[in-house]
């Protein structure tokens, strides 16, 4: 069984030998040689015309000193269709275009990093070869401003639009791991403004307290740091919970008394779960003045609870009264 493999390989070895030795075989032979040849001699050709490339180059700055903030962006990407013999681009066929680098060292200068469309036509010629035609850059110069100054710390404000979902609440204010941030400009002078805020942090339906990276916003002429930060959104779960509760009167005048039948009621509402342990009283009332005189029955409120404590409903929403004096 472990020579089967071998044996079956000798085998068609053998056939393929055979086969090739054949009138047939060596026409066919002949034919292949002959479409290599050809292929061969059409590559020489081809290569050697002259022909036009369209690349996109990225764009990377290197050699940034660590003292050094670049205020804004380059392009991520420069546009450049060349002209030239295939050779010098036969291996950008194969393999992923060059970057095009923006050496810090070399054109930074005064507050800014620059390049014009001089020097960005020798950083290709040094790239692809200095024969090269140069058809179309896009664009044409670069041009962003850098800081070396230390910035300068403003408050940050948080952006939410949050909601918890029915049986959940939002139990604080939602708030960043930090309260300022550092923006940098390229005039080195200190920015007028009185807060930097991050992108709208949206969120609904929540159960449970969430932690996410927001991203600050960037303004034009500055550059804040850092670029994202981390956000809490507080919310948690409610749980229910029910109490009997006596039935107060109010604003009963002085001599009459107000009775009323139940003399208790049962509450029941949502808590959060941080306070389902806690001792949190409940008041439910009958208004005096609130009273209708062609009805015996009146109506209960439960008095206002603390954040986070939602009434769902009250075992009676009105109860008989008598009035004593």
């Amino acid at each position: 069984m472990k020579n089967k493999p071998g044996k079956i390989i000798r085998s068609a070895v053998v056939k393929v030998d055979r086969k090739l030795h054949t009138r047939r075989g060596r026409n066919v032979m002949l034919y292949l040689m002959c479409l290599i040849v050809a292929f061969i001699f059409w590559s020489i050709i081809t290569l050697d015309e002259t022909m036009e490339r369209d690349f996109d180059l990225p764009v990377e700055l290197v050699n940034v000193p660590d003292s050094v903030v670049v205020v804004g962006n380059l392009p991520q990407s420069i546009n450049v269709v060349l002209k030239g013999k295939g050779t010098q681009f036969v291996k950008y066929s194969v393999v992923k275009p060059p970057v095009f680098t923006v050496d810090f060292r070399e054109f930074g200068r005064n507050g800014f990093v620059a390049l014009s469309r001089t020097k960005i036509d020798s950083e290709l010629r040094d790239i692809f070869g200095q024969n090269i035609s140069i058809i179309v850059v896009n664009p044409d110069s670069m041009r962003v401003a850098y800081s070396s100054g230390n910035g300068f710390r403003v408050p940050l404000r948080v952006n939410s639009s949050v909601s918890a979902s029915t049986r959940s609440i939002i139990s604080g204010p939602v708030v960043a791991a930090l309260d300022s941030v550092t923006v940098y400009t390229a005039s080195g002078k200190r920015p007028d403004l009185d807060y930097v805020e991050t992108e709208t942090v949206s969120r609904d339906e929540l159960t449970d307290t969430m932690v996410c990276d927001i991203a600050v916003k960037q303004l034009p002429g500055m550059k804040i740091m850092p670029e994202t930060v981390s956000v809490t959104i507080p919310a948690e779960l409610l749980v229910s919970k029910k109490r009997t509760v006596p039935v107060k009167a109010v604003n009963v005048p002085a001599g009459a008394r107000l009775i009323t039948y139940p003399a208790s009621v049962e509450v029941s509402y949502l808590v959060p779960m941080r306070l389902s342990s806690s001792d949190m009283p409940v008041k439910a009332s009958v208004d005096y003045k609130a009273l209708n005189a062609g009805s015996r029955n009146a109506k209960v409120e439960v008095e206002a609870m603390p954040g986070g404590y939602k009434v769902v409903s009250v075992s009676q929403d009105s109860v008989e009264y008598v009035i004593e004096r």
